[in-house]
């Protein structure tokens, strides 16, 4: 939110109070995937920042970190918020990056197609712009933009790709997808889209599905349209859900069913009355019952009772035949169901069989379930089921089972309450169980952050008061409080969690463990990592610190590999013992980072005389349909006349003429492409 509208909106008593009173409810409506951040979640996210309007945030945390990790995630939430300004900083970062998939991708091609989905036109025709050289895959961009909503989107994405068709580019479909733009409109209810599509991308409507997106996005009108043009049905599609009529009742369309049923569509290949059962639509179950012979089987009463739809569970008993599956009251039980168990329990006894029910019944927290299934029951719960509740905070229902049929309590259970830092049962169960807890009580605590939990288990438990010795694997401790705690109360692996720290950038940590410990090794295949991953705060710690053996020309290599060019360039700034070696330039070269290519080498034009066989390099790009980093390199790298003949020959002999005069024209400079020797 922009600053003043905020303080206009905040400075406001009534409706700061009003905010804060639905705060919870009003995140719901706007963020419609429930996605909650407090302050350091948010500000460690760079997705989180980019879709809450944060660019100053951003750009901090980018200014050490790598741009790599959630980079899908960031340029997705920043287009579905539309905001223009962090979008145009994102671009920016990524231009200089070649297409072509390296150690290190961006997915140029992804980045339109959520703007095609979630973004406007303006958004749409920027990525277009922006990324132009990258010959983006207009058709996969195309496929999505009927979701969008907007005829505009459609349109222009088809010229650019009538565009493409015309230079025999961009015009393949993409392997990971059909044509489905057809298929999407019917999905929005778009007639106007579908007949706008059926006029100006006609081959594309072969094969469509459009009756199935239609019935899939409930848009009776586009089903009745599609009837009335007689748009041929799909016969191989959705088949897991049998006939078109079969779709519509798993879809939960009534009155799609209707209609295709009125039109003589009534042959079905499922059991059908299942789906419905599963939905609890009675309205469905008696249309279907009345007017059509589509079949159910024993899943429509198990559908039923695991949806909790005890009306409906009533109607199949009253009226279907099919029966019912031995499990249908376990699963009630698991899920909680008391009414739908109940039910059971008095019209379905042969299906009862007790010490299961209760034992998923306790599983499921359910303590009024619970307490019903002990009351009209003799069986006990098996310790499994109670270590399983456990394992799920379910301390409620241990607690009234101890008090009230005297059940044992494992040491399992002390663990599971350590592990939800629920306290006041470990409490409870220091007091009532003499099970006692393991070694795994305080490992959990110290995994999911309780730290209350930790030094009540020390304090008060002799299984963890005298343990010297505690084996964290691959854990270690979310703060610098709990590190302190923990090395002055245990002795632990200080390598191996010192280099867990290192590989997920926690250079504060690190510090509290060096200045401790000053002899303390890296593993060399850590150190590694961070260069590759662009750990740039670890990494700086390191050179803060003097610390030995890490700087050297394979940190530099390491970097380069991992197209880290944030580090690349801090490393030839501040490193000199960090070289850019002949092996690092060509390895520059094979990653695509232009960027990062053109840095290297004006700062070491003394390696550019001594590279041979680029042409290789100009090759691999070319045939990956990479012009812009082909022409990139025959600007910016020396390649000797010679050397670009003989590129030139073999795209000659490996591409079709056609398409190499259409292509290579604009790249050689006005270097004649049939000259070669």
């Amino acid at each position: 939110m922009q600053k003043d509208k905020f303080l206009e909106i905040f400075n406001n008593c009534v409706l700061s109070k009003l905010i804060f009173k639905h705060v919870k409810s009003i995140n719901l409506i706007i963020c419609k995937d429930s996605s909650r951040f407090s302050w350091s979640e948010l500000v460690s996210y760079p997705f989180a920042m980019a879709g809450n309007f944060y660019l100053n945030e951003l750009k901090q945390y980018y200014s050490d970190h790598s741009i790599y990790p959630y980079l899908n995630q960031t340029f997705k939430a920043a287009i579905k918020s539309r905001n223009l300004e962090i979008l145009k900083y994102l671009v920016e970062m990524v231009k200089p990056i070649s297409k072509t998939k390296y150690t290190q991708s961006v997915e140029f091609n992804i980045f339109l197609c959520y703007a095609a989905e979630f973004g406007n036109l303006e958004i749409v025709k920027y990525i277009s712009t922006e990324f132009e050289k990258k010959q983006l895959n207009y058709r996969y961009a195309l496929n999505k933009a009927p979701l969008s909503g907007d005829l505009e989107i459609v349109k222009y994405l088809n010229e650019k790709l009538e565009s493409c068709d015309q230079l025999k580019m961009c015009t393949e479909p993409n392997k990971d997808t059909d044509d489905v733009s057809f298929d999407n409109a019917a999905k929005m209810g778009r007639i106007d889209m579908i007949e706008w599509l059926a006029e100006n991308r006609s081959r594309d409507r072969e094969g469509n599905n459009m009756h199935y997106t239609a019935i899939l996005g409930g848009h009776l009108h586009v089903v009745q349209y599609l009837l009335d043009i007689d748009e041929p049905i799909s016969t191989t599609t959705q088949t897991m859900y049998g006939t078109l009529l079969d779709y519509s009742i798993y879809c939960n369309q009534l009155e799609i069913t209707k209609l295709l049923h009125q039109r003589n569509l009534r042959e079905s290949q499922s059991t059908a009355i299942d789906y419905a059962a599963s939905h609890g639509n009675i309205p469905m179950l008696k249309w279907l019952n009345e007017n059509t012979t589509v079949s159910a089987s024993v899943k429509a009463m198990d559908n039923a009772a695991n949806n909790n739809h005890l009306e409906v569970l009533k109607w199949l008993h009253q009226h279907r035949t099919e029966g019912y599956h031995d499990s249908i009251v376990q699963t009630a039980c698991y899920k909680g169901y008391k009414e739908i168990v109940q039910w059971i329990y008095e019209n379905l006894p042969s299906k009862v069989h007790s010490l299961r029910e209760i034992n998923e019944a306790v599983c499921s927290g359910n303590l009024e379930l619970v307490k019903w299934l002990i009351a009209n029951q003799t069986e006990r719960p098996d310790t499994w089921a109670i270590d399983s509740a456990a394992s799920k905070n379910h301390m409620h229902i241990i607690r009234w089972l101890h008090e009230n049929i005297s059940i044992s309590i494992s040491a399992e259970v002390m663990d599971s309450a350590a592990k939800h830092g629920n306290l006041a049962m470990l409490i409870w169960l220091n007091e009532n169980s003499s099970e006692g807890c393991t070694e795994q009580a305080i490992i959990d605590a110290i995994g999911y952050n309780q730290f209350e939990t930790m030094k009540w288990l020390k304090e008060n438990r002799t299984e963890i008061s005298s343990l010297k010795q505690l084996y964290l694997d691959d854990m270690y401790p979310p703060n610098t409080e709990f590190i302190n705690w923990i090395l002055d109360n245990f002795e632990i692996n200080l390598t191996e969690m010192l280099n867990n720290l290192v590989l997920n950038d926690r250079a504060e940590m690190v510090d509290i463990i060096f200045t401790k410990y000053p002899n303390i090794h890296f593993d060399e295949e850590t150190i590694t990592y961070a260069f590759k991953n662009g750990l740039i705060r670890m990494i700086k710690w390191f050179h803060e610190n003097n610390i030995q053996d890490v700087f050297n020309d394979k940190a530099m290599i390491s970097s380069i590999d991992g197209m880290q060019f944030l580090l690349v360039k801090w490393l030839n700034e501040n490193r000199s013992d960090c070289r850019c070696t002949l092996e690092a330039l060509r390895l520059s070269i094979a990653t695509g980072h232009m960027e990062m290519i053109e840095y290297l080498v004006n700062k070491h034009p003394e390696l550019v005389n001594q590279l041979t066989n680029q042409e290789q390099f100009l090759k691999f790009y070319y045939m990956n349909n990479d012009d812009e980093l082909v022409k990139f390199l025959w600007d910016n790298i020396n390649i000797p006349l010679e050397n670009k003949k003989i590129f030139i020959k073999m795209c000659e002999e490996l591409i079709l003429p056609n398409k190499l005069k259409s292509k290579w024209s604009g790249v050689t400079n006005g270097y004649e492409t049939t000259t070669t020797t």
